[in-house]
Parts: structure tokens; C-alpha cells; sequence
């Protein structure tokens, strides 16, 4: 490895992330503007502003001045330090400055963290915050020093998020509360790897990047990915505020650290080792707070709010109309008899309230949702009903496939999954 350049040699652009010749690429930024370039192996590590690595000549992306200023990068690398205190450093100041219950703080932790190892799995997670602005903002602040290539947002537009160094990969930190629902879906729905959103001159941008986002204080919904954890804060702020005199060393402090942490679990984990891609939050906690840090207890925290956290899902889940429906018709279906609308409205108003839920549909409002599960409707003599012929059936069982609901199975029935087929 050499720290000279050659005018002659064409040189290849990182953005950090990249392996050569089995040494990690990733930047840094020691005059906080321009970046410079670290490989980091399982002996060795040279920093600078050209390297040469494996006879391939390595130089940082083109960024301009805004984008240097704005991602928060890693002004150095302290290998002195012990990495296994990132976590531990982490989970305590975030215990010192906010109300959080010791599940809220281990997922939080564990959120924190992650953004320095998302890349190796392809599996970036959402974090969603709701309760009151003090905190809230409080918290956010807070996550833009212990976060890897933090990018902090006060507003964002369908055409601004078209202009992000999405080349830097960062993670983006959102306080606007307000934001437009049609943005809101495309942070939504373009957390899934693999998917894009069609960019200025024919490109296409990759936004399956970490992001925090506070809702204001709503409840957060349960509509949004499996890959985003929900987070109400309380009203109250913090017991020491994180915007102190000390946010620089934070800053400086948690970089390194976690730039360090990083590293080493690149060697220990992932170099040599496929990594397992669509991990859950729950394997996640284990495999990165169990079983790489050692701290049972966080991770032991953090599955058991995830765990909660989708309790919660599946109970609102239930109370969905659309789902709820399917359980009604299910019985009738397999027992061949056609039901009337008003008695699918009286059967489904009966099994949501038992579930919690206050409002009656009315039939007209039954009609609309099986219009939109695709559900067709017969007039009789009397009123509008469902007659369960082979289509229909079909329907049904791709519609319960669809909402993951464990029904009951019917031997006698074609379109139930045979059991032997299961087994296979």
C-alpha cells in the first residue's frame, strides 16, 4: 500500500463501504470539508487524500462543500480506543438525557448503532418518533453525533430529496412533522431494498438509506414497513439537554467510536463470513447486542419491545375492517351458503367490537369494502348478497394469504393448503 499518488494512473472514486484486496474503504473528514480516504485491514490501516490499495489507486467521491458540511463524517480514526465501548456509551448518555422506558432505550440504542452496519446486511431500518416537539427535537439532535454520516433536515420536498448526497449513503434525520403525505409515501415505500425513485435526467435514486422521522404528536401508525420501529416519547424532555457545550466532543467522541466499531466488526463478522440478509429487528438486537457486544440484558430489552411492537401491529391488524371481513366470510364460504350484506355487517360490527373497536359499519360501507377486496355481490329478491362460487373461494384464500390471517383449514375445500403440501 502506498500514500503517493500517480498522475498517470486513473483513479478509482469511493464512497466508503468498498472492499479492496480484503481492506475496507471508508472516509473521513479532518477539516471537517474535504474527506479523506482510510483503508482498514486486519493488520494494517493508511489514511489519505489518495491511497493506493491492492494497484488500484483510491480517492473520495467528488463531494461539494454543502455535502461536506452537512453529513456528519468521522473527522479521525482512534485506534486506541476500545470499540466494545461504542454501545455501552451510547445506551448511558441517552439514559442521562431522556425519559425513555428500559425498552424504548434499548431499541433506540440498538437503532443508533445499526446505522454503522446496515450497509452489510441491505436492511435499513426506520425509525419513527411521536409525543411532544421538546423531546423529540431534543432526541434528534442527539442521533446526528452518535449516528454514522448523520444528515439533518428541517424540511424536505419531492424535488430537495432529489438533490441529496444519496451517493454518500447518510442517514436522515427529519424534525419536519408536517411533511406531505405524498412524501411521506415515498419515504415509506422506498425503505425496500431493490426499489427506486425515478431521479432528474433519466437516473433512478436509491433511498433504501436509514432514516428517523418525527411524526408530531400522534400516535405513530402501524401502516407504515416492518422495518421501522415506533417510538412515543414522553412529554417531558430530557433530565440533561444534548443541546450542551459539549455537542462538538459528542460529536468527535462518537465518530471515532463508531467508526472504530465499524471496523472491527467488519473483521470479526462480515469479513469473512456471507452475511444473512433480511434479518429481523429481533435478530438483529441478538446478533449485534448479544452476541458481538455481550450485554444480554440491552438485547434481551430491545427483542421484547420488538416483540411488543408487533403484538401491537397484529392487534391493530385485527381491528381492520378489510381483514376482519375475511374472517366473517370464511365460516359461510366453506359451508357453501350465501350470506346477505346486512348479515356480514351485523357478523363484522359484532367481531369488532369484541376486539375493541367503537364504530358500527353500516351495510352500504360493507358494500364499498368488498368492492374494494374485490368481492362481488349478487341482488336477490331482498337485498345484495355473496354466493361463494370456485372464483370467489379463490379469492378469499389468496385475500387471507395476503393478510397473513391463520384460519381455520377445510379438508373437504380445493383451494385450502393441503396438509401434506405443507409438510412438503
Amino acid at each position: 500500500m502506498e500514500r503517493a499518488t500517480d498522475p498517470e494512473r486513473s483513479a478509482v472514486e469511493c464512497s466508503g463501504g468498498e472492499v479492496v484486496d480484503d481492506m475496507l474503504v471508508e472516509l473521513l473528514a479532518p477539516t471537517g470539508s474535504i474527506p479523506q480516504i482510510l483503508a482498514f485491514g486486519s493488520c494494517d490501516s493508511i489514511v489519505g487524500d489518495q491511497i493506493v490499495v491492492g494497484g488500484k489507486l483510491l480517492k473520495p467521491i467528488p463531494l461539494n462543500s454543502l455535502a461536506c458540511n452537512a453529513v456528519t463524517l468521522p473527522a479521525r480514526l482512534d485506534e486506541s480506543r476500545n470499540y466494545l465501548e461504542f454501545v455501552p456509551a451510547i445506551s448511558e448518555a441517552l439514559s442521562k438525557r431522556f425519559e425513555l422506558t428500559e425498552y424504548q432505550l434499548a431499541a433506540v440504542t440498538m437503532w443508533i448503532v445499526y446505522t454503522w452496519l446496515w450497509d452489510f446486511y441491505r436492511t435499513p431500518l426506520t425509525l419513527l418518533l411521536a409525543g411532544s416537539m421538546e423531546p423529540a427535537m431534543a432526541l434528534l439532535g442527539f442521533m446526528s453525533a452518535g449516528v454514522r454520516r448523520g444528515l439533518c433536515l428541517a424540511d424536505l420536498s419531492q424535488a430537495s430529496l432529489r438533490s441529496l448526497p444519496l451517493n454518500m449513503q447518510p442517514v436522515l434525520l427529519i424534525n419536519r412533522y408536517d411533511l406531505p403525505q405524498q412524501l411521506l409515501s415515498t419515504l415509506r415505500f422506498s425503505s425496500y431494498s431493490g426499489f427506486r425513485v425515478p431521479g432528474s435526467r433519466n437516473t433512478l435514486l436509491n433511498l433504501a438509506i436509514p432514516r428517523a422521522l418525527f411524526l408530531g404528536d400522534q400516535e405513530v401508525q402501524d401502516d407504515w414497513t416492518d422495518l421501522a420501529i415506533r417510538i412515543n416519547l414522553p412529554p417531558r424532555c430530557n433530565r440533561q439537554s444534548c443541546y450542551e457545550n459539549n455537542l462538538t466532543h459528542m460529536i468527535s467522541d462518537f465518530q471515532s467510536l463508531g467508526l472504530l466499531f465499524r471496523l472491527r466488526y467488519w473483521v470479526e463478522v462480515i469479513r469473512n463470513n456471507e452475511p444473512v440478509l433480511g434479518l429481523t429487528q429481533q435478530e438483529i438486537a441478538e446478533k449485534l447486542l448479544g452476541d458481538f457486544c455481550g450485554m444480554r440484558e440491552l438485547a434481551t430489552n430491545a427483542k421484547s419491545y420488538f416483540t411488543a411492537q408487533e403484538d401491537q401491529q397484529f392487534a391493530s391488524r385485527s381491528r381492520d375492517p378489510k381483514s376482519a371481513i375475511l374472517e366473517v366470510l370464511w365460516g359461510p364460504m366453506h359451508a357453501g351458503k350465501p350470506i346477505g350484506v346486512s348479515e356480514v355487517a351485523s357478523r363484522l360490527n359484532a367481531l369488532l367490537h369484541n376486539r375493541g373497536e367503537l364504530i358500527d359499519l353500516r351495510s352500504e360501507q360493507v358494500g364499498f369494502l368488498l368492492s374494494d377486496l374485490g368481492i362481488p355481490r349478487r341482488r336477490s329478491q331482498r337485498e345484495k348478497r355473496i354466493e361463494f362460487t370456485r372464483e370467489v373461494s379463490q379469492r378469499l384464500h389468496r385475500l387471507s394469504s395476503g393478510f397473513q390471517l391463520e384460519l381455520p383449514v377445510d379438508d373437504k375445500c380445493l383451494d385450502c393448503p393441503r396438509q401434506d403440501a405443507a409438510a412438503e
